[in-house]
């Protein structure tokens, strides 16, 4: 049986990314709202059969029938007419039983900007929410414009440079980030790699996250540091500088 402090509820409500939802009566049509809030933010949890209380406490009331509303949920979020994307993969929905009782746990995840805005029902400049403070707001035209207009580009701190390999990075700085890392992931799995810690980390599934232009500035070798800040400062002012100008 998992507690309610096991499913690690206390580091989403400090950055308000918990939303509680009774769903007595089936999957609640504000659940969409949340969803698409959270996935436009920063993710969050929302969890069904659940109740906050005024003093932001918590009490399990349960769901009947978990398997059934599970359903209905995958059904409303590969709907189209419900919600424009499904963001989530089958472990993102867990039936936990707490406290003798049986409840719903969806984790959603920030969408990537190529998928933003994440809305509900058909209409993006309707149906665009954002996560401020406690609640769910609606998306002003202009922001919806905003978070649309972005969405297709490629930002130059994830621009793939294919020309480089491991040996662009540097061991000495790795080294120190993993320190770093150690004390804000304190029993991380990752902590108890020995010296192929980078091996393990940046190996060819997660290469293409190093061969970013962000990944070079905060982990290149200083011999190769200066192609990227002039090529990226041109970039401020020149975007297709790198095309027809490449190290």
């Amino acid at each position: 049986m998992t507690s309610l402090q096991q499913l690690n509820i206390e580091s989403f409500k400090e950055g308000n990314r918990l939303e509680a939802k009774l769903a007595k009566d089936g999957v609640p049509a504000s659940l969409w709202e949340a969803y698409t809030s959270f996935a436009n933010t920063d993710g969050g949890l929302i969890l069904l059969g659940v109740k906050e209380n005024k003093n932001h406490t918590f009490a399990i009331e349960g769901i009947d029938n978990p398997e059934q509303m599970e359903k209905a949920f995958w059904d409303g979020v590969n709907n189209k007419r419900v919600v424009n994307i499904n963001l989530l993969s089958n472990s993102d929905v867990e039936i936990k039983e707490v406290d003798g009782k049986t409840i719903i746990a969806i984790h959603v995840p920030r969408a990537e900007r190529i998928y933003r805005s994440v809305y509900k029902g058909q209409d993006m400049f309707t149906g665009t929410y954002r996560r401020n403070g406690e609640g769910d707001y609606l998306c002003s035209r202009e922001e919806v414009a905003a978070i649309f207009r972005d969405a297709g580009q490629v930002t130059q701190d994830n621009k793939l440079i294919v020309e480089v390999n491991l040996d662009a990075l540097c061991k000495e700085t790795i080294t120190h980030y993993r320190r770093r890392f150690m004390l804000v992931h304190q029993g991380h799995v990752w902590n108890n790699l020995s010296e192929v810690y980078s091996q393990n980390v940046f190996d060819d599934r997660h290469w293409r996250t190093c061969r970013q232009w962000n990944s070079r500035c905060v982990f290149g070798v200083a011999q190769n540091f200066w192609c990227i800040s002039r090529i990226f400062a041109a970039y401020i002012s020149r975007p297709n500088y790198y095309n027809t100008n490449p190290c």
